[in-house]
């Protein structure tokens, strides 16, 4: 799955304000909507930390490692072919 989040980085921009972002467009056929939900294809909230994730790791050109989510609200559904944009 993180390998097909990051296929879809569609663009990256690091200031040297040392603000990050990124953007994601998900196909249709995005593994992640396969049955969330059936009929209604939903970006899961977990493919939206992913990119947060492969956003910071394209930035420091390394892995990086989740620990915790203390709080999460996703605030908007993420469609097929809609620009979801990561800020840091």
């Amino acid at each position: 799955m993180k390998k097909a989040i990051e296929q879809c980085m569609a663009g990256f921009e690091a200031k040297d304000s040392g603000e990050l972002s990124a953007a994601f467009i998900f196909p249709e056929d995005f593994i992640g909507f396969q049955g969330h939900f059936p009929g209604n294809k939903i970006l899961p909230g977990i493919c939206q930390i992913q990119c947060a994730v492969s956003m910071l790791e394209k930035w420091q050109g390394k892995r990086a490692v989740l620990k915790e989510i203390i709080s999460a609200k996703f605030f908007s559904p993420v469609l097929p072919a809609e620009e979801l944009i990561c800020k840091a």
